[in-house]
């Protein structure tokens, strides 16, 4: 099956503040990291905080412009402003902290057509219905779109983020630890809620997690990541129970420590 989304060969730098000897500093932040994700799988991606994860999601939606390497979406190489103005509407972001991606100013309603509205991906006569739709399909009542983020619990204002990355009908969802800023009781809900989604919609899912349960649980396939390079790939069964890697084998037995 043709990959919905594709990195090719994917180098991330950020400049630093200064000069040496009249260059300008800049810090490696990823290298050469290839992946691909199909319709209706989840490709995890794990590593330690400043592995690179966030960046290879942010490069995914043009967040993040790369010094080399190729994001490929639907088959199509993505470059320029008009490319990525296409390519949004296929490929959205659930981010970390649910409450800083929103404007407290707005309500739901608004947040949730947002991205609708400036990707024009459905007409406006249909955008309510649209809302009603997509906060239905994450198990809220149309009632809760005249509510602000801070009248909202921080399961509800996930749900919500899931329901505003759905509004343009993407093909991808981009998960950037979605569930860590959750307590343990409401990460499960969330958990099988995208489960369900791509089950329904057929959706490609790339989801970045610290936590290998969590990871396992919702992965087909696996990329392991150190110091912004992938150190082991593979489907997630083989990956976690047959790590070759030693870094991968060292996660592993931290997250058994730490569950004892």
């Amino acid at each position: 099956m043709k990959p919905v989304l594709e990195v090719r060969g994917l180098r991330i730098d950020y400049p630093r503040p200064g000069t040496w000897l009249g260059r300008r500093k800049t810090l490696t932040a990823v290298v050469d990291v290839s992946l691909a994700v199909e319709a209706g799988r989840t490709l995890g991606i794990i590593g330690e905080s400043g592995s690179g994860k966030s960046s290879i999601a942010r490069a995914m939606l043009g967040l993040v412009e790369p010094m080399a390497g190729e994001i490929l979406v639907d088959g199509q190489v993505v470059r320029t402003a008009t490319d990525w103005a296409v390519a949004r509407r296929s490929v959205q972001m659930v981010f970390q902290d649910p409450f800083a991606s929103f404007d407290p100013r707005m309500t739901v309603a608004e947040s949730v057509l947002e991205p609708v509205c400036c990707l024009a991906a459905v007409p406006p006569a249909q955008r309510p219905s649209r809302l009603v739709e997509v906060l239905e399909s994450v198990g809220l009542d149309r009632a809760v779109g005249s509510r602000y983020p801070h009248e909202l619990s921080g399961g509800q204002r996930q749900r919500v983020a899931i329901a505003r990355a759905l509004a343009p009908g993407p093909r991808v969802l981009v998960c950037d630890e979605p569930v860590s800023a959750l307590d343990v009781s409401v990460q499960g809900q969330v958990v099988n809620l995208l489960l369900r989604l791509q089950a329904e919609q057929g959706l490609a899912l790339v989801f970045i997690s610290h936590d290998l349960a969590v990871a396992r649980r919702v992965s087909h396939d696996l990329l392991v990541l150190r110091g912004g390079r992938q150190v082991e790939q593979g489907p997630a069964d083989e990956v976690l129970d047959r790590p070759r890697d030693p870094y991968t084998q060292s996660l592993l037995a931290a997250a058994a420590a730490a569950s004892r």
